[in-house]
């Protein structure tokens, strides 16, 4: 089954919050980030120069990320992450769904984009259709100052309409 045409839904970081902008505050509309995740991308992606990624996991029912895997033998260029397909279906399918952690989105950085990329929405749209009960795929981007320690997390999801 093909996905729809996808939106892109942006949250404001707030805290160990992400917000979704033009909503109302409602449990649903936020996306938030254990503290540990949150520690983790900055160590990982957040601390390496843009293009380097990793997979969100936590439960579908509450929304909360509360696990990362960071793609470290995934493709990355100075412009382009391409997630290592093979590594990652196996760590899923051996590691998070026998302890019943779903696969919440991805997690990039970006040289300078502040937004998906074309590639981004086809690669979400790939998955939602792979996982039609997946109803949102997060996908955050990064903006990294390599070796400051500096990072910023804009996040984002792809939406079924």
């Amino acid at each position: 089954m093909e996905a729809k045409i996808l939106t892109f839904v942006r949250w404001k970081f707030i805290g160990r919050r992400l917000r979704k902008h033009r909503s109302v505050r409602t449990k649903r509309d936020r996306l938030q980030f254990s503290r540990s995740v949150l520690e983790e991308i900055r160590s990982t992606i957040g601390s390496r120069p843009a293009e380097q990624g990793g997979v969100l996991g936590g439960s579908r029912e509450d929304g909360i990320v509360t696990h990362f895997y960071f793609d470290e033998t995934a493709l990355s260029t100075g412009g382009t992450y391409s997630p290592d397909v093979c590594t990652i279906n196996k760590f899923l399918s051996e590691e998070w769904n026998p302890n019943g952690i779903d696969l919440l989105g991805f997690v990039h950085s970006h040289p300078g984009l502040r937004q998906p990329s074309r590639g981004d929405l086809e690669y979400a749209r790939k998955i939602l259709t792979a996982i039609p009960e997946l109803k949102r795929l997060y996908l955050p981007i990064v903006i990294t100052e390599p070796d400051s320690g500096c990072y910023e997390l804009i996040a984002f999801a792809a939406v079924r309409e």
